[in-house]
């Protein structure tokens, strides 16, 4: 998605190109930080096997930064004051695209990890000790 700009074309900083970019970027910014604050409870457990109501202090956090999030996209004022554009739900779904190869590459990790802590157990636990 370019938003009308042309490689070589000068970008404007009021543009419509730069003002969804950056407010795409913003946002991705955004779900990455909730994601990560979301992961950091368990280093090693795969997103998919942990309680996500587990810590309330946490979900509420999320709900108010997603609640604050819709606010400032949404609410014409704090748009032009952060300079930021509302987005389609094409733009969204690109966002969302990018989230979930970021959860990919994450649970990746952790199955890695996961292997390779499970490998060193054994290897531990099998070699004889004198």
């Amino acid at each position: 998605m370019r938003f009308g700009w042309h490689p070589g074309e000068d970008l404007a900083l009021n543009s419509e190109a730069q003002l969804k970019s950056s407010t795409m970027l913003f946002m991705l910014l955004i779900f990455t930080q909730i994601f990560s604050a979301y992961q950091a409870g368990s280093g090693k457990k795969s997103i998919f096997k942990q309680n996500p109501l587990s810590n309330s202090y946490l979900l509420l956090s999320i709900i108010i930064c997603l609640l604050i999030t819709k606010i400032i996209t949404t609410y014409n004022p704090l748009q032009n004051f952060l300079g930021l554009a509302e987005l389609t739900i094409a733009e969204w779904q690109i966002i969302a695209f990018a989230i979930l190869i970021l959860i990919i590459i994450e649970e990746i990790r952790k199955f890695i990890s996961l292997q390779s802590d499970a490998s060193q157990k054994n290897l531990t636990t099998t070699t004889p000790t004198k």
